[in-house]
């Protein structure tokens, strides 16, 4: 029996039904391309705008250090936090405290191509 491919309509319907926030970043390169600085939202469902209270059109371009939903220590973590993940093969589970929301996340992270998708 061959498998056909799921269509990106699927895949993003897929994740846009999803109960939990999805996002996936992407790396920001400084004007050379050749030093890492930031990380922007290049993908959010539903899920994921609602726990920041914003819509996904919203969020979609943001970058991770200019958060406006986000205190500088979270805005911190949440840098240091993808670039470890880019960096590396590995999938990462993080715990954080977001003072500016009042609430804590727990998110797992891992790249995919040239991104970081968070769960």
């Amino acid at each position: 029996m061959t498998r056909k491919p799921l269509s990106p309509e699927i895949l993003y319907t897929f994740l846009d039904k999803q109960p939990h926030p999805v996002l996936y970043y992407t790396p920001v390169y400084d004007e050379h391309q050749s030093t890492l600085i930031d990380f922007e939202i290049a993908y959010c469902n539903q899920e994921a705008a609602l726990e920041y209270d914003y819509s996904p059109a919203e969020l979609l371009g943001e970058r991770v250090r200019s958060l406006a939903h986000a205190d500088e220590n979270s805005k911190l973590a949440l840098y240091q936090q993808l670039l470890q993940t880019y960096k590396s093969t590995q999938t990462f589970e993080f715990t954080y405290y977001n003072a500016h929301l009042d609430k804590f996340f727990r998110t797992k992270r891992f790249r995919i191509e040239d991104g970081i998708l968070s769960v």
